[in-house]
Formats: C-alpha cells, sequence, structure tokens
C-alpha cells in the first residue's frame, strides 16, 4: 500500500486489494470510466520513477480488476 496527499487531497493505493481510493471532485466524476485525474498523476509524479512507471504498468496491466473509489462510494 501507498499513501499520500496532494494539496488538500488524499490518495491511497492498495495493491493486495486492487484498489484506488481519491477524494477529489475530479475522481469522483470519473471513478466509473477509470480515468485517473490529475492529482494522481501529481502523485505519481513525487516517486521514484522507476516506483511510478511499475505501479502505472500494474494498474493498467489489469484495470478491470482494479476499484477506483471515491469515499462513501464502493462501487466501481
Amino acid at each position: 500500500m501507498i499513501e499520500g496527499k496532494v494539496k488538500d487531497y488524499s490518495i491511497r493505493i492498495d495493491f493486495a486489494n486492487h484498489t484506488i481510493l481519491h477524494d477529489c471532485q475530479d475522481w469522483r466524476n470519473n471513478v466509473a470510466s477509470k480515468n485517473m485525474c490529475k492529482h494522481l498523476g501529481k502523485f505519481l509524479l513525487t516517486l521514484d520513477e522507476e516506483k511510478a512507471t511499475e505501479i502505472l504498468k500494474q494498474v493498467l496491466r489489469d484495470i478491470g480488476n482494479w476499484t477506483f473509489v471515491a469515499p462513501d462510494d464502493t462501487t466501481d
């Protein structure tokens, strides 16, 4: 699991449960389509390039099994 903040927004990527939790409005609007928002991009840019690349590959390779969640949202 990896967690962090961008501005006032929280991000949690849970590899064991294939879940990305984030709390911005763009994320909420795009949970069903599994589009990533600028905050998640910024968060990944703060990581080591190799680590960020591996995270993106892992998610995109198996996106159908990942759940994108906003607080108070339990569906993908």
